[in-house]
């Protein structure tokens, strides 16, 4: 139904005023689509730009994960452990916790 009446308004549009419409219509589809076009090629300049500065935030991010996990590593491989303390107790020793209390 829909296509019939496009076709009926065209072929109506057509006898009574000619093609002149129809190009006025063109002129204006193309100069709007100029528009939207330029509209566009803006909003992906700015896109490229976020993905840059995403892509770079998150190289900068896994270097510093990579580095603390690093860090935490060499301070666990480094510090006391509880169970060392444990068996320093067993055998005498003063802990440093015992000191403060004396």
């Amino acid at each position: 139904m829909i296509t019939f009446l496009s076709v009926v308004c065209f072929l109506f549009l057509a006898y009574r005023y000619g093609g002149d419409n129809f190009r006025w219509l063109g002129d204006e589809i193309e100069y709007a689509a100029s528009d939207v076009k330029s509209f566009m090629n803006k909003v992906a300049d700015k896109a490229d730009d976020i993905g840059q500065r995403m892509h770079a935030v998150m190289g900068q991010y896994n270097k510093t994960k990579e580095a603390v996990k690093t860090i935490n590593k060499a301070v666990h491989t480094a510090a006391p452990r509880h169970s060392d303390e444990a068996e320093e107790t067993k055998s005498g020793d003063v802990s440093p916790k015992d000191d403060k209390h004396n």
